[in-house]
């Protein structure tokens, strides 16, 4: 399965509400010295400046970046909308103002509820006999639109051959993350008692009776739980010892659905060789399934689909459907629902996403960033083999090893040269042609779908890019080694022509340097230099890398932001990156006789934010990446350069005795 670390993943979190986080910390008293909280310090003008809108969920560069790209880029929507006539079918102007018009059609969309296919589904969901009845018509769904209910299939990078793909299964559809299942503290149970809530307005609003609404819910969040519980945790959905589980598809084991969906039954289904390989993603949450696949549970695993059905195309359908999800996330997130019209224009961003982000690119990326930001990389490359050299915890043969996989690190700048759309048909209706906006989003999913399976058996693409080019991230992606740097992260303050070169290090090249890091962090270092799960390790090298590894743990865990404990386990991964960028960021710096102040000043000012307590909450105890106060003074309080910048002494806030400060690269 083909896993992005990434720089920021804002985009795919839901958010909790613990207790103990508050609101930010009151600027009237003025800014603090540098010493005692570096990113209050040199954010202090900035944040004061700064109030959350009522449809954020926190004010930062990332966001405010996003949110000026998504305007643009619905000005190019409106622009292609009112040519529409003119448009030549297929191509992607056609295809956003074709899904644009049809998502703004209210009256149709209040008409066509589920719309031809979806209604089509929940048919034939209502008419099946028997579980394995059931389990075929799920399966057909997942592999014509992709929603995995029951655990769904597709074609991903071997772990073994990073050349050639294999069949994955991944993990049943459990609603809520894990950890926000089971966690035990009142605000979080409010957050499963609010989803709870949301199910049933979903229900009755499907045309289902109010009076058995309360009940199917509580037995399907139940199954929900059951199976949560004992699913893969965050941190091991990025180990590959943990999500690589092989077996020939003519030989499954028995409980995978408890042998109600064969071996033959799948290869039928998702046009596979009987013969081939099926990697299972999540074997408990597996195992947890086949427990609930019985006959007397047909009702509830009916409901079970209906419902995950219910909620993810409950933007696409009637505008009651929307608004109820809509009332659901402004009391998850704190943030108002977006005005109709730029929600729809969000949702087309996000379902032709590369369409949005070609019109995007063409109009607001220029080659010359493009060769700018490679030669950066090229240099920061070259700066981190000087720096694997100079490790004194790291035997030669590894040294080696880890050079070797610099050397075959490939990266990607801005936007793909091919377009992943180009590689496949698609023709959406507009409202003339009588279109509906959920059947236009299911054809755009089917298209993307086919694709992937119509080049199954092609060797895996270096060139592919996963992320759409218009986004605020970045990212490594170990089974490929490489890098990506998209367009919409090369804005200020992360990058401009015109800044400084203490401003460029500070900004996009701490960016880069974070990411070319990942594939050296606890689960990059698993891959080897193609992409492939190898131990390219000595048992003494390896075992010394874990020692520092959990001192980057004990240093991270327990730290606090307004109230809120970092975990370190949970951030282990994104903190060795951030550590290791700052250093090879000093290194280049020191190496050219620039200011190191003005570098870490630019760091600290790429991460200024103000978050609702809401968000910060999940943040500190769901992802993968420490709050951004934490990834600055942790961060530089961990390097020995920044003491001697700003002269930091023992008794300032920002120190560290010289033995707590971790280093691995």
């Amino acid at each position: 399965m083909k896993k992005k670390l990434c720089w920021l993943s804002a985009a795919i979190l839901a958010l909790t509400l613990l207790a103990g986080c508050t609101q930010e910390a009151s600027q009237s008293a003025g800014p603090p010295r540098p010493q005692d909280d570096f990113y209050e310090a040199i954010n202090y003008e900035t944040m004061a400046g700064w109030k959350i809108p009522d449809d954020m969920e926190q004010v930062t560069y990332f966001q405010l970046n996003n949110k000026d790209i998504s305007q643009k880029i619905t000005a190019e929507l409106k622009a292609a909308a009112a040519q529409l006539p003119d448009l030549a079918p297929g191509s992607d102007e056609w295809n956003v103002a074709a899904l644009y018009q049809t998502g703004l059609d209210q009256q149709r969309r209040n008409q066509g509820g589920f719309g031809e296919i979806g209604g089509l589904f929940l048919a034939e969901i209502d008419q099946a006999a028997s579980v394995p009845e059931l389990l075929e018509t799920t399966q057909r769904f997942s592999r014509n639109y992709g929603f995995s209910y029951l655990g769904s299939f597709s074609y991903e990078t071997d772990f073994a051959d990073s050349n050639r793909k294999v069949l994955n299964l991944k993990a049943p559809d459990t609603g809520l993350q894990k950890e926000t299942w089971l966690a035990e503290n009142t605000e979080s149970q409010a957050n499963v008692a609010a989803y709870c809530e949301l199910l049933e307005k979903l229900w009755v609003q499907a045309g289902n009776p109010e009076s058995t609404a309360e009940q199917t819910v509580a037995q399907v969040t139940a199954m929900m739980q059951d199976i949560a519980q004992v699913s893969l945790n965050r941190q091991d959905s990025y180990n590959p010892e943990k999500i690589n589980n092989p077996y020939p598809l003519n030989e499954l084991p028995d409980f995978l659905f408890n042998g109600q969906l064969t071996g033959r039954q799948i290869a039928e289904i998702y046009g596979a060789n009987p013969e081939e390989t099926l990697n299972i993603i999540d074997m408990e949450a597996s195992k947890r399934l086949a427990d609930w696949l019985t006959e007397e549970n047909l009702p509830l695993l009916k409901n079970y689909i209906k419902l995950l059905f219910y909620k993810d195309s409950a933007d696409y359908r009637e505008i009651a459907a929307l608004e109820i999800n809509q009332d659901y996330e402004f009391q998850i997130y704190g943030a108002k629902p977006y005005e109709f019209e730029e929600q729809v224009s969000r949702s087309v961003q996000d379902i032709l996403a590369f369409q949005c982000g070609k019109l995007f690119c063409d109009k607001y990326f220029s080659l010359a960033t493009k060769q700018e930001v490679e030669a950066l990389i090229q240099e920061f490359v070259a700066a981190y083999a000087k720096r694997l050299d100079n490790l004194t915890w790291m035997s030669g043969s590894t040294k080696e090893a880890a050079k070797l996989k610099l050397t075959n690190l490939t990266y990607q700048v801005g936007c793909p040269d091919e377009w992943p759309q180009d590689k496949y048909q698609l023709e959406l209706q507009t409202p003339e042609q009588g279109g509906l906006y959920i059947d236009n989003v299911f054809r755009v999913f089917k298209a993307q779908i086919d694709d992937n399976f119509a080049r199954k058996n092609e060797p895996v693409s270096r060139d592919e890019w996963y992320s759409a080019p218009q986004e605020v991230n970045a990212y490594y992606l170990p089974s490929a080694n490489s890098i990506t740097i998209l367009a919409g992260i090369l804005q200020e303050p992360f990058y401009s022509p015109n800044a400084s070169e203490e401003e460029k290090l500070g900004g996009i090249g701490t960016v880069i340097a974070h990411e070319l890091t990942h594939a050296f962090d606890n689960a990059g270092a698993q891959y080897d230099e193609l992409g492939n799960v190898r131990n390219w390790w000595t048992e003494e090298d390896l075992q010394g890398f874990q020692e520092l590894a959990a001192k980057v743990v004990a240093y991270y865990d327990g730290q606090e932001v307004y109230g809120c404990r970092v975990d370190g386990n949970l951030t282990v991964g994104e903190n060795i990156a951030d550590l290791g960028a700052l250093a090879c960021v000093t290194q280049i710096a020191e190496e050219k006789g620039l200011n190191l102040q003005e570098v870490y000043k630019a760091f600290a000012n790429i991460w200024a934010g103000k978050v609702r307590p809401e968000y910060l909450s999940y943040l500190t105890t769901t992802n993968e990446h420490a709050p951004y106060k934490i990834r600055v003074n942790a961060g530089l309080s961990a390097l020995d350069a920044f003491y001697a910048a700003f002269g930091v002494q023992e008794g300032d806030g920002m120190y560290q005795p010289p033995e707590n400060r971790p280093a691995i690269w």
